[in-house]
């Protein structure tokens, strides 16, 4: 079913134009862009605000799936923001590898550590992240890194929640595609469901096995 996003408000409008001009006053930025409707925003923003010197970074490594790559790179070229493809390497380290609770904080702990190094080699002083004010009611290890790269979140320090970054995004004309978060949430879905149907099937040849035993 259709989603039907509300019409904008008084208050968010005012909200976007407090964004546009937060990110104008940075002068220069490299945005973490994942395609998400979050960081999608804020490149739209920057891109409008600073031209060229708003700098799209998509990080890129084994667990990005190619076609979320190249919805990334298109939703940039519909933006007209300037984005750049750079290498990670999160899924060569052991600590991402183990899958803990916190693996989340050693992925972004990669990709925030390669955006900060592309920005110093560009002279970017400002990284800019999509995180929102509803974010920061769920425990995010990923947050810790964004702190320990000095990575900034205009959406959230304005107190925009999901559903105002979707209206904003919206009213500015951007395709309201699923979120990462989203995404990762429906492919976890998708794989529990194919577990149950291999443990169902294993149950079944063990019955079966059983039976052939009896005989």
């Amino acid at each position: 079913m259709k989603r039907t996003i509300p019409p904008v408000t008084d208050l968010l409008t005012s909200k976007l134009q407090r964004l546009r001009e937060e990110i104008a006053g940075l002068r220069r930025v490299v945005v973490a862009f994942s395609g998400g409707v979050d960081s999608s925003l804020v490149l739209k923003v920057a891109s409008e605000g600073l031209h060229d010197d708003a700098h799209g970074v998509l990080a890129v490594s084994p667990s990005l799936p190619q076609s979320e790559k190249e919805e990334a790179v298109a939703l940039a070229r519909t933006i007209g923001a300037k984005l750049e493809l750079i290498e990670t390497l999160e899924v060569e380290d052991a600590s991402y590898a183990a899958n803990a609770p916190n693996r989340c904080f050693f992925c972004k702990d990669h990709v925030y550590a390669a955006l900060r190094s592309h920005a110093d080699t560009h002279g970017i002083p400002h990284v800019l992240d999509g995180m929102n004010a509803d974010d920061s009611l769920d425990i995010r290890p990923g947050r810790a890194a964004a702190a320990k790269h000095g990575v900034r979140s205009p959406l959230h320090d304005l107190g925009f929640t999901k559903e105002e970054v979707r209206k904003a995004a919206k009213s500015l004309g951007l395709p309201l595609l699923s979120s990462p978060s989203e995404l990762a949430i429906v492919s976890t879905s998708l794989c529990l469901k194919q577990a149950g149907r291999l443990l169902l099937d294993l149950a079944r040849l063990v019955i079966e096995l059983n039976e052939h035993r009896d005989l």
